[in-house]
């Protein structure tokens, strides 16, 4: 019979040596009462009777820890989050190694090799639905239920590939109560993972550059062509797109609107998801702001905090105009049928703007918001601001937009010239790259 777990004091602080691995402590015995240590000790003492449950088993299914890990990042983090963990895990789950799906294994057997043979299959072969019809897709392994693996028209981007790694990465962490994202119940030993000797696919520097955004021309032609009639004519048994002189006006297009929409993301740099869930409600006109409570950082922030889209005058009579006659739970911004709009959807009206607007296919919506960001930076706004007004934090400011803010260097850069330039003036000679007189 083992001997039982004691908690004890020594040198002033509280410890225990239960668990065999050296002594433990859980604080000074002046600033922790005994009532919270031996809470302390209570909660160390039952996870080491977890982990010891968990080691005599391989633990969960995998799929059954995808799942829920799936629920706490429903729960806890943004839509897009959400749909790429969804994808990637199912895309794990159903690749086959050595004749079984990795879904169908025990979350405790999982191993490196596994990952990295996932990585070099996901590089190359794509997981989709199975259509039972004769077309180019050559059908590789079986993917499960539905689904088959064919390989890529070209390799899948080493990012891409990396977000895979992440996200697999990630829910073996929350299995063992090793992650960021809360596990009340861990599945796993603590000290499982599986994959500690993978190398990490870094992300690569996302610094913005002047080429990524719209050029005040491009907005233009987006804006002019924003309400465009999109729906095609039938000629001699074919159908064609509309001329502008075929546009149906006023009420009677129903691609009109989308204008308001695209001028607000101009002026005001929103995600793309944030005008989409906008309701008249959300709509503060005394303040001239759009407030949503629930956005994709509240489910992350220690204390949440509201998001606060500032409306400039012109953006403020849109909006203003939109909401005017409708409910308080009425969208702000809807479809042509008037139903709600989403990235999707959003993001396929947009490609037939680009294209009638003939506007460089790199452009998109989210390209809207980079632009506000980088004039606000280049106007010398102050970061805290720019961050406080974008719905995002300082740090993601400076690393992704930062380099754009060049007054400072500029200035630096003049004054050098001008004391280099001076010195030379008084030597009666030149100076070089090195700063000596040549």
């Amino acid at each position: 019979m083992g001997r039982k777990a004691k908690l004890g004091e020594k040198n002033g602080k509280w410890f225990t040596k239960a668990g065999g691995a050296g002594e433990v402590y859980f604080g000074r015995v002046d600033e922790v009462s005994p009532k919270e240590a031996d809470a302390l000790f209570a909660t160390y003492v039952r996870d080491l009777e977890r982990d010891k449950r968990v080691a005599q088993s391989d633990g969960p299914f995998n799929v059954e820890l995808f799942d829920a890990f799936l629920d706490a990042v429903k729960a806890k983090r943004g839509d897009r989050t959400y749909e790429e963990r969804c994808c990637h895990l199912a895309r794990y789950s159903a690749f086959v190694r050595n004749g079984v799906r990795l879904g169908d294994r025990p979350a405790g057997t999982a191993e490196d090799a596994d990952l990295l043979a996932f990585q070099a299959h996901i590089e190359q072969h794509d997981l989709i639905d199975f259509v039972p019809r004769r077309g180019t897709l050559e059908p590789d392994e079986g993917g499960g239920p539905g689904k088959v693996w064919v390989r890529r028209a070209k390799p899948l981007d080493e990012w891409t590939v990396g977000k895979h790694q992440t996200s697999i990465m990630q829910c073996y962490a929350w299995g063992s109560g090793r992650a960021k994202l809360k596990n009340p119940a861990p599945c796993l030993p603590r000290e499982f993972n599986p994959f500690a000797n993978v190398d990490r696919i870094k992300r690569r520097a996302d610094a913005k550059s002047e080429g990524d955004l719209p050029t005040a021309a491009e907005a233009a032609a987006l804006l002019a062509h924003a309400d465009d009639d999109l729906e095609t004519i039938k000629e001699n048994f074919r159908f064609r797109r509309r001329r502008p002189d075929e546009f149906r006006v006023g009420a009677d297009n129903p691609y009109a609107g989308f204008v308001d929409i695209l001028r607000v993301y101009l002026d005001t740099g929103p995600r793309t998801s944030e005008l989409a869930k906008a309701r008249v409600w959300n709509f503060q006109p005394a303040s001239r702001t759009i407030v949503l409570p629930e956005h994709k950082r509240s489910t992350t922030q220690r204390k949440p905090r509201p998001r606060k889209i500032v409306l400039p005058a012109a953006t403020y009579a849109i909006v203003l105009k939109r909401c005017e006659g409708k409910r308080p739970n009425d969208l702000i911004f809807a479809d042509p049928k008037g139903r709600p709009w989403d990235r999707r959807t959003l993001c396929n009206r947009f490609a037939h703007v680009r294209a009638r607007a003939g506007v460089r296919a790199r452009i998109t919506i989210y390209s809207f918001r980079h632009a506000w960001i980088s004039e606000a930076v280049m106007d010398g706004t102050d970061l805290l601001s720019v961050a406080d007004m974008a719905g995002t934090s300082v740090d993601m400011i400076e690393r992704t937009y930062g380099h754009l803010r060049t007054d400072h260097l500029l200035e630096a850069q003049e004054r050098l010239a001008a004391a280099r330039a001076a010195r030379a003036e008084g030597s009666g000679g030149s100076v070089g790259s090195g700063g000596q007189a040549a």
